[in-house]
């Protein structure tokens, strides 16, 4: 097995075309905007063998909740930590994320299919623990300094809140198309 480094933005290098089997992907959704999904799905079925297999899961940020399991689990910071970064970063209101089966579809993937579903409780706790760095490392990259502060203020209270057992999580879209 090797690994290599390629921006699904840009051509597909030429030793890609029809080279692979199988191509996975997640969390694109924190990465892409809503204009370049077209074209990146374009690119993935470049890169499939005939009959070769695209899986992609992504969270449906429009399902974004905070739940507890403690009734009394305080969850303010966490609400506001996820309105701030909604607010200031469009990739974090995906709608293609719910279009990709007819996307899929349009750029010619057959034999599509599509799960939906939550995640158990415990993997949900665990994929909020994992996203929580992601507020670390946006705060770090951004250039505005306010949010910076802002995400600087909230996350450590963001943190406590989920010891006491509250957790933020999104409904998962598992879409699967083959190239025909």
């Amino acid at each position: 097995m090797t690994f290599r480094k390629w921006n699904v933005r840009e051509e597909v290098p030429d030793d890609h075309v029809n080279a692979f089997d199988i191509v996975n992907l997640r969390f694109f959704s924190v990465v892409l905007l809503n204009e370049e999904i077209r074209h990146v799905i374009g690119r993935l079925l470049r890169l499939l063998k005939p009959g070769g297999y695209v899986q992609w899961e992504e969270p449906d940020f429009r399902t974004v909740r905070v739940n507890k399991t403690q009734p009394d689990s305080k969850t303010n910071y966490l609400e506001e930590l996820m309105k701030l970064f909604t607010v200031q970063d469009a990739r974090l209101n995906p709608g293609w994320v719910i279009k990709l089966p007819q996307t899929f579809a349009a750029a010619g993937f057959v034999d599509t299919e599509t799960d939906i579903r939550n995640a158990k409780p415990w993997l949900e706790f665990m994929f909020h623990e994992c996203g929580l760095m992601m507020h670390e490392l946006s705060a770090r990259k951004t250039n505005n300094e306010k949010m910076a502060r802002d995400v600087s203020r909230l996350l450590p209270l963001a943190v406590e809140e989920t010891r006491n057992g509250a957790f933020v999580t999104a409904t998962r879209w598992t879409i699967i198309g083959k190239k025909p």
